[in-house]
């Protein structure tokens, strides 16, 4: 063999080689891409039912909760001098009382208008209820969801 003909076979030899690296890419990668996707769709769910939880915890503080099955006070505010008084003399005696001092807390700018409302709600209403658990506001979704698809007979 002479020097031309050992070129032939590292040619071939190269090549042959190239050829398999290449066709264990093309396997390799697929194998490596549908790894990839699978992480995205992870991620994708994860987000959405992060996104979810979110909504359903907002609008459950937001929209608040119906008075049937949790627990409801009746109240009502206490504006006189003489209650306010009486109020602050049993909270401080370390006794039962029927008094709770509130402060609204919902955000550091300032809850005015929050503690306005909850004061109107009182006046009006007359109860404070216990806001639904996510799970709890996510059925309730579903059955407003089911009754608005409903058609009422004429």
């Amino acid at each position: 063999m002479n020097l031309e003909d050992w070129s032939y076979v590292g040619g071939v030899v190269s090549g042959a080689s190239a050829a398999l690296l290449a066709i264990a890419a093309i396997i390799g990668g697929g194998a490596g891409l549908g790894d990839w996707r699978a992480r995205q769709r992870k991620e994708r769910e994860l987000a959405e039912e992060r996104a979810k939880t979110l909504r359903l915890d907002r609008a459950r503080v937001l929209r608040g909760w119906s008075p049937h099955g949790v627990h409801v006070y009746g109240v009502r505010l206490v504006a006189e001098p003489a209650e306010l008084t009486k109020a602050v003399e049993e909270l401080t005696a370390d006794q039962p009382s029927d008094y709770v001092v509130l402060r609204v807390n919902e955000t550091a700018d300032g809850n005015a208008n929050r503690a306005r409302s909850l004061r109107q709600l009182i006046v009006n209403q007359g109860y404070l209820a216990q806001a639904p658990s996510t799970g709890e506001y996510e059925a309730l979704e579903v059955g407003r969801k089911v009754l608005e698809s409903r058609t009422l007979p004429t």
